[in-house]
């Protein structure tokens, strides 16, 4: 498979501007009314190209995805 760069010259463009901000790292708690307490991992990376834009990524912490599921399952209405 040919690396991106030689494929994109957009991508190896924006990647050679190495404009990447420090993402930020917490824990989210969310009370889901049926699956009780859930815990996210969640990480936010800013937008280089927009001032004050930001990307929050949630990662389930071991546990939540799994009574999400059972949640979501369910009722998947």
């Amino acid at each position: 498979m040919a690396d991106l760069g030689s494929v994109s010259p957009e991508f190896a463009r924006l990647w050679a501007r190495h404009e990447v901000g420090a993402p930020v790292q917490a824990v989210k708690a969310v009370r889901h009314p049926e699956a009780g307490e859930l815990f996210f991992e969640m990480t936010t990376l800013t937008v280089a190209d927009r001032p004050g834009w930001h990307l929050e990524l949630y990662n389930p912490l071991p546990g939540t995805g799994d009574r999400l599921a059972k949640v979501v399952v369910a009722d998947p209405g």
